[in-house]
């Protein structure tokens, strides 16, 4: 089953989240799990349960044509063999059906073969200093 908890959930479900979803989080050079919890707690992003095997955090955004977008921040989790694609259509219907007109997210290159009809866009560079 995937489905968004609801906030008042999330106190009892952030233990097992936030080490998968931090995971996600490994290549960003500022960004955690817990920097979400305020906007999780308060209903400004949705935290996604994905068969108990895996997290997603979402929001929505107003994209530049002022289009309501659904950005998906983080994803991680074991299985993505086996709940990718209904995990991409839960989603997608979710955004829908609050006026998304698109989705977007940034992630590692791998994700491509698992994001059906998704088009990479930019890439990430970073230099050590």
């Amino acid at each position: 089953m995937i489905f968004p908890v609801d906030p008042v959930s999330i106190p009892s479900v952030w233990h097992l989240a936030a080490p998968q979803l931090n995971r996600a989080f490994e290549q960003s050079e500022s960004d955690t799990a817990s920097n979400h919890l305020f906007d999780l707690m308060h209903d400004n992003e949705q935290l996604w349960s994905i068969r108990s095997q895996a997290w997603a955090i979402t929001r929505v955004i107003l994209g530049k044509s002022g289009d309501r977008v659904l950005e998906i921040i983080a994803l991680a989790g074991q299985g993505v063999d086996d709940w990718g694609p209904e995990f991409f259509a839960v989603v997608e219907s979710w955004a829908r059906a609050n006026g998304c007109k698109r989705s977007v997210f940034t992630g590692r290159i791998g994700w491509k073969k698992h994001a059906p009809g998704y088009v990479a866009k930019r890439i990430t560079f970073l230099k050590e200093l």
